[in-house]
């Protein structure tokens, strides 16, 4: 199997480009979240952290269907639609709700497009009804 490399700007400029790491494979899926680089495996039975210092991928989490990175943290979606917070320790997820075709994490909120197509807004802990439906969800900013 063939695996991509991954590079970020070094944070003293000094080398245009720092190496990360070459164990992704092209299906992995990456996001970015406040401090750490996080991935959804290519066969999606975990979720995991990089950890720089160590130079490899830890643990965090199981099986998703996707994962979301924001300001407001960081999300999964399952299979079966259930949407749950990572609360910061590996392997302590919170379901906070269901019926999810896909989420979209701003800076301080959640937003799920239920699979009838109605959007909702997580804040204060409960989804809140946005009275509207769509096709397609997505968060500009971070």
């Amino acid at each position: 199997m063939s695996r991509d490399q991954l590079f970020r700007l070094a944070p003293d400029r000094a080398a245009v480009w720092a190496w990360v790491t070459d164990t992704l494979d092209p299906e992995d899926t990456l996001v970015v979240g406040r401090e750490t680089l996080y991935r959804l495996t290519a066969d999606r039975t975990e979720v995991q952290a990089w950890d720089q210092p160590e130079g490899r991928w830890h643990r965090i989490g199981g099986a998703a269907r996707t994962i979301h990175a924001g300001g407001a943290g960081l999300f999964t979606v399952d299979i079966v639609g259930g949407v749950r917070a990572y609360q910061g320790t590996p392997n302590d997820w919170k379901g906070i709700g269901d019926a999810a075709a896909d989420i979209a994490v701003g800076p301080d909120r959640v937003y799920r497009l239920s699979t009838d197509g109605t959007l909702s807004e997580w804040s204060a802990n409960t989804w809140h009804d946005l009275n509207a439906t769509a096709q397609a969800i997505t968060v500009v900013g971070r």
